[in-house]
This record gives structure tokens, C-alpha cells and sequence, in this order.
């Protein structure tokens, strides 16, 4: 199980470009932000719901991710986010983070409804960190 769970926190920090500032540069031209709230969410509250959204033996298990998704920690990870200020060399991202913020309660909120929803939902929130950390 820890096994799973190291190789899952390697696949979304792989997926959402948490990679050396280097190699960011190089792939991009745009340094990867990095700063201590989006770090916390990453790890706190992300990797919980990624973890039941693969699953074991590939076995989505949706009802643990939208419980991970509506859980004290996640709740409170996003509220440290939102409140949290982005880095000055970073100013210019603060509507990506705002993003982010809104695609975390959305994930939030459709952990109450469809599966369908909530796996769209979840899609999104991975593409607008993806988008804060790695502008195109």
C-alpha cells in the first residue's frame, strides 16, 4: 500500500510538472511554481483523492475520491490556498491560482452529486494546476 501511494505522489508530481526548475525552463521557457500552500494542497489533499481516482489494481473508487474530496483536510487545504498570497515573481498567474481555487470547492461540491460530474470535475482542477504551474 505504501508502495502504491509512493508511485502515485511520483505520477502526479510527474503529471503536474513538480520536475527540477531546469528542466522546466527547458520544456517550457517558464520556471514551475512552486510555493509552500500549493505544495501543502499538492500533497495534503490532491494525492488522497489521485490516490482513489487510480485505484487499486486499476480500480477507480470514486465514493473513497469524492470522500477524500469533501474530507476536513481538503476543505481546509483549499481555504489555506485561496488565502494564501502567490509568490511576487509569480504575480502574474494569480488568475491560474484563482482557478485552481474554484476547480477545488467545485471538486468539493460535485463529491455530493454524479460520478460523471465529479471525474470532470477532477479533471479539471488537474488541468488548472497544471496551468498554474507550467503556463504555456
Amino acid at each position: 500500500m505504501i508502495e502504491r501511494r509512493v508511485a502515485l505522489f511520483l505520477c502526479l508530481t510527474l503529471m503536474l510538472g513538480c520536475g527540477s526548475s531546469a528542466s522546466k525552463k527547458m520544456s517550457s521557457g517558464t520556471e514551475a511554481i512552486r510555493y509552500p500552500e500549493l505544495e501543502a494542497f499538492d500533497e495534503n489533499a490532491l494525492l488522497g483523492v489521485g490516490y482513489a481516482m487510480e485505484g487499486r489494481d486499476g480500480q477507480k473508487n470514486i465514493s473513497e475520491a469524492k470522500s477524500q474530496a469533501s474530507n476536513d483536510s481538503f476543505v481546509a487545504a483549499t481555504k489555506a490556498l485561496e488565502a494564501s498570497s502567490i509568490p511576487d515573481k509569480y504575480s502574474d498567474r494569480q488568475a491560474a491560482k484563482d482557478a485552481v481555487v474554484a476547480a477545488a470547492k467545485d471538486l468539493t461540491e460535485k463529491a455530493k452529486g454524479s460520478d460523471s460530474d465529479f471525474e470532470a470535475a477532477y479533471a479539471t482542477l488537474l488541468q488548472s494546476i497544471k496551468s498554474l504551474r507550467n503556463p504555456e
